[in-house]
């Protein structure tokens, strides 16, 4: 049976019942009454039925590309997903099965970017973002995969050749990498 934009749904049993075909990040309301009838006429009328609503788990937003690349430094930014209350953030230098201290479900607030600093130069770091609500944490974003840039390379200063002239008075010096 259909109420307005409700459903009615008889339960027997423990009381327990599976609502299927939800919206992700929607708030349902569900109504308990208990009734009297013969399978056929239904009494739903009941001063002060049971009233319970009900949340659903929000979907997973979108993590984009990395930007402001540095080498000990890069900037995150994902979608905004309608609901949420914060978003969580992992990083690692492998494939999740270790996190960065600090990033394991890193809680940022309700914010759609952010900047990791105080990173490794030239090390390659993975990161995913899950979307929050009261419900709980969506599933992970897909997952980048960024690669800080390597340090500056020092020069050796014993790799060099020295050419002197007594003639000219010349001193000729090259560095190689």
């Amino acid at each position: 049976d259909v109420i307005g934009v409700g459903k009615v749904v008889e339960i027997d049993g423990d009381g327990s019942f599976t609502v299927s075909g939800l919206t992700p990040g929607s708030l349902y309301y569900f109504s308990f009454f208990s009734y009297v009838g013969d399978g056929i006429i239904r009494d739903y009328l009941q001063a002060n039925p049971l009233v319970k609503s009900q949340a659903t788990l929000i979907p997973s937003t979108t993590l984009n590309a990395p930007t402001n690349l540095g080498q000990s430094s890069f900037d995150l930014s994902w979608s905004a997903v309608n609901g949420a209350t914060d978003y969580h953030l992992d990083v690692s230098t492998s494939d999740f099965t270790t996190l960065l201290d600090g990033y394991n479900g890193k809680s940022l607030g309700i914010v759609e970017s952010v900047t990791l600093s105080g990173l490794s130069s030239g090390t390659t770091f993975r990161a995913r973002v899950r979307a929050v609500n009261s419900v709980g944490a969506s599933p992970n974003s897909n997952e980048v995969t960024i690669v800080t840039i390597p340090a500056t390379p020092a020069i050796g200063l014993d790799k060099y050749i020295v050419a002197y002239s007594k003639r000219r008075r010349w001193l000729f010096s090259r560095y190689f990498l």
